[in-house]
């Protein structure tokens, strides 16, 4: 062995093959699946009318502020802490004047650092495209064809933030 000569890590005969990963036929790009089957659309100024039914049976609709929509669900402001599985309706008009009413379910709530909380709300069923627009309308009138919402009022949270 010469000085210039790589040092062996094994003594057997080096070997020539090389590992590949394998690359799919028809598809140059990888893309990383996640949970989410529909893509989401976030909304300015948009709200709708949250109605959770609770298990006294009382119901509290309340203006939701809209942060983004999905064929499948909403992630809305709510002004209460609600726990997981907490069924519901959403209400509102679309853009195009159709009434939407639709049952829910809670899959998050998360605090935010205004007092407010942010709710995930998977639908049981899917929107038709045109549903998929709520008609955004100014705080006060009427979100949900007869039914008369609340407003949110922002609550001394956990970060201690004034509400």
């Amino acid at each position: 062995m010469l000085d210039n000569d790589p040092i062996p890590l094994e003594d057997s005969e080096p070997s020539a093959s090389i590992i590949h990963q394998p690359q799919p036929a028809d598809d140059t790009s990888v893309s990383v699946r996640s949970q989410r089957k529909s893509a989401r659309r976030e909304f300015k100024n948009a709200r709708i009318c949250f109605i959770p039914e609770y298990a006294s049976g009382k119901t509290d609709p309340a203006e939701c502020p809209v942060i983004n929509i999905s064929a499948t669900g909403f992630s809305i402001e709510f002004d209460r802490r609600v726990t997981i599985g907490l069924r519901g309706t959403i209400t509102y008009r679309s853009e195009s004047g159709l009434p939407v009413h639709v049952g829910c379910v809670v899959r998050h709530c998360v605090e935010q650092m205004d007092g407010l909380f942010r709710l995930g709300i998977q639908l049981d069923r899917k929107l038709r495209p045109e549903e998929m627009r709520p008609l955004r309308i100014a705080l006060g009138r009427e979100i949900a064809p007869g039914i008369r919402a609340r407003k949110l009022k922002k609550q001394l949270g956990t970060y201690g933030q004034p509400g």
